[in-house]
């Protein structure tokens, strides 16, 4: 006899799954239902039926197997999705001596990132361990380095802490930070007590701030708290370099202005961080103005003058000689020969002119010396001289043949 449990039952038999895994054909006795313990004598099927039977038995494994994995697959990714949140950040800490050090914390109030925000800060947390421990313990140790490394040594100090939210729009949001602020405060003030520190020698100023004011701090080089005062200083009418906050402390470069109490007044841990974010936005507006170029008007390029000869015009009147002017040896007013006066007619005086700037006149002198007198002279001499004597000499022998004929 065989004891398994029904998996189906059909008109003649019932199949069944013995502990061994084995599904087997037993015949229907009574009235048994699916999943009820039964005890049968074994059915031996034939060939086929065997066969048809253990089909089912490989693809239930495979779709078994199958759901099983997905669901194993989502349930490591749900639970590495709940560890990574329960580990990302959702506060940042800035703490400012002079050195600056931002300390990013989860939900559980544990210090997930530790940065410097200056020369000063690296020096403060190298060798520090954070990762997983309470915000206090890494304050704690954060002002054990600043006292050894003598940040503390001055006869006054200010101890600025700017906290964060990384999503602040909820009310809870807020509480937790006011209790970190709180907390974080607790546990400085315990720790100057501890090292004998008078209260009135180091004072603590907690800040609850926008995360917004983080990325401009970010923008500008500077830690959250620095960015802060130097957006209370400018609302209160003083001006504090930017420079000036990146290389001192806020001690020193608030001193002249009265010091951080006289910028950080009794006002609720809500309406400060409301307060930075407005003044942050009037400085985004104010310097998005400053950078918009202004609207000008482009000049017209001017027209290059262009100096054109002057063309007589067709038919109209040439330029008359000077009728006082002496003749020339050419017998030609104005003394000046042809080229010269073809040259007046075309350039209007203008090449001469040019050629006046440029040479001092000599060119024009030149081609007048050389037109006016030389050609006259040359065409006096030629036309005068030489067609007179071929005239005479033409006139004296016709005449002398004629007289010869005659006689």
């Amino acid at each position: 006899m065989k004891r398994g449990v029904v998996m189906s039952i059909h008109s003649k038999h019932a199949v069944v799954m013995t502990r061994d895994g084995r599904f087997l054909k037993a015949p229907l006795r009574g009235n048994p239902q699916i999943g009820e313990e039964m005890v049968f004598e074994e059915e031996i099927p034939s060939k086929a039926e065997r066969k048809r039977l253990r089909l089912p038995l490989r693809g239930g494994f495979v779709r078994y197997g199958a759901a099983a994995a997905v669901l194993c697959l989502l349930l490591a990714s749900w639970l590495v999705y709940a560890a990574s949140s329960a580990r990302s950040v959702v506060a940042y800490v800035t703490i400012d001596i002079n050195p600056s050090i931002e300390i990013g914390i989860d939900k559980a109030e544990k210090v997930r990132e530790l940065r410097a925000l200056n020369s000063d800060g690296e020096i403060v947390i190298e060798g520090i361990k954070y990762r997983g421990m309470d915000i206090e313990s890494v304050a704690a140790s954060i002002l054990n380095v600043a006292g050894d490394t003598h940040y503390l040594d001055t006869p006054y100090k200010d101890i600025f802490i700017t906290s964060m939210m990384v999503n602040s729009s909820s009310s809870s949001a807020l509480d937790f930070e006011t209790v970190l602020a709180r907390k974080l405060d607790h546990k400085l003030q315990e720790w100057l007590i501890e090292h004998g520190t008078p209260s009135e020698m180091v004072h603590i100023t907690t800040l609850l701030a926008p995360e917004e004011l983080r990325l401009a701090a970010e923008e500008n080089g500077l830690s959250a708290g620095k960015m802060a005062v130097y957006l209370m200083a400018k609302s209160e009418g003083f001006q504090l370099g930017l420079d000036e906050l990146r290389s001192q402390s806020i001690h020193d470069a608030t001193e002249p202005i009265g010091g951080v109490k006289s910028l950080v007044d009794s006002e609720s841990e809500g309406e400060t961080r409301l307060r930075l974010q407005e003044l942050l936005q009037q400085e985004q507006s104010a310097a998005a103005a400053s950078n918009k170029p202004a609207a000008t008007l482009k000049p017209s390029p001017a027209a290059k003058p262009v100096l054109q000869p002057e063309t007589a015009r067709p038919g109209g009147p040439t330029a008359k000689p000077d009728p006082g002017a002496a003749p020339g040896p050419s017998g030609k007013p104005g003394g000046r020969g042809d080229k010269g006066r073809e040259e007046d007619d075309r350039g209007g005086k203008g090449k001469g002119r040019e050629e006046d700037d440029r040479g001092g006149k000599g060119k024009g002198r030149e081609e007048d010396d050389r037109g006016g007198k030389g050609k006259g002279r040359e065409e006096d001499d030629r036309g005068g001289k030489g067609k007179g004597r071929e005239e005479d000499d033409r006139g004296g022998k016709d005449n002398g043949h004629g007289n010869g004929g005659r006689h």
